[in-house]
């Protein structure tokens, strides 16, 4: 009499739980950081600046107030947008221009731009449509570094033989 026995083995293999983080940075060409400009009352990704090395714009042509930013600053400084002048972006940055009507570069049509008055909480006027010349304020963009973790994964494998 023949006797057959059979034996089965299982093996369980886990490997232990892996989390990808990656790094994901904004690149600016210059930051409010290296500008040196504080932040306005509006928000902290954007910051102004009115008086350059050179001194005040004065008042400018709509053509002069677009370079005027990065030509005075340098790259990464820029005409602010009407909505960064009413949010108070550029507010007590210099010049005395919070009484003043201020340049954006926000267009209105027929080669003009909106003028926002430098500070809306003391300069009680409208916003206007204009080709008048008139003073400049810088704006700049805020860099910031954000990390994104990834799912944590577990892989489980089982062999019998």
């Amino acid at each position: 009499s023949t006797t057959t026995s059979t034996t089965t083995t299982t093996s369980t293999t886990t490997t232990p739980p892996t989390t990808t983080s990656t790094t994901v940075t904004r690149e600016c060409v210059n930051s409010c950081e290296l500008l040196g400009w504080s932040y306005g009352s509006g928000s902290i990704l954007v910051c102004a600046q009115s008086r350059a090395r050179s001194g005040c714009s004065n008042n400018v042509t709509a053509a002069v107030a677009q370079s005027w930013c990065e030509t005075n600053f340098g790259p990464g400084a820029r005409l602010c947008t009407a909505a960064e002048l009413l949010a108070g972006e550029t507010r007590q940055t210099g010049c005395g221009y919070d009484l003043s009507y201020v340049w954006s570069s926000t267009p209105c049509g027929g080669g003009a731009y909106l003028q926002v008055p430098g500070d809306v909480a003391i300069f009680n006027a409208s916003v206007i449509c204009s080709t008048n010349p008139t003073v400049v304020r810088c704006c700049a963009d805020n860099c910031f570094t954000t990390t994104t973790s990834t799912t944590t994964t577990t892989t489980t494998t089982t062999t019998t033989t």
